[in-house]
């Protein structure tokens, strides 16, 4: 479990789902899972010699 994650599980306990610090960990949180997940993509096509044109959106 990342560090981010313990703080923003310990957030949604104190503060409730609605707070801002709450909402502003868990924004960081979905950024950490999408560069995890675009690093993980990133590695698989180089694996399997993949050439994806992906949007960044």
């Amino acid at each position: 479990m990342s560090k981010t994650q313990s703080i923003l599980n310990k957030a949604i306990q104190y503060w409730g789902m609605n707070d801002i610090v709450t909402i502003m960990l868990s924004q960081k949180r979905d950024k950490e899972i999408i560069e995890a997940q675009r690093k993980e993509l990133d590695e698989w096509n180089k694996k399997y010699n993949h050439q994806l044109d992906l949007c960044n959106g």
